[in-house]
């Protein structure tokens, strides 16, 4: 049985194309936007958290973050 939220419009973009959007944000909100995105549901954080380049520019002086932000970079250049 399909739930109702797999057809809302946003849920049709194709995860390749969705994981790009973060790529034209203001790079001094990334940080911000990604954090709030991720929270959004499962599907959204799935596909932005498995996108490695967005991961890596570390502007944080927190451990915690920059540890998550490391992890999720994978073998990308920080």
């Amino acid at each position: 049985v399909r739930s109702i939220k797999n057809f809302a419009p946003i849920n049709r973009i194709p995860p390749e194309v969705f994981s790009l959007v973060p790529g034209y944000w203001d790079k001094h909100d990334m940080d911000k936007n990604l954090a709030t995105l991720t929270h959004v549901c499962r599907g959204w954080r799935e596909v932005l958290i498995g996108n490695s380049s967005l991961w890596t520019r570390l502007n944080s002086m927190n451990a915690d973050k920059t540890r998550v932000y490391i992890k999720r970079s994978k073998s990308m250049p920080l």
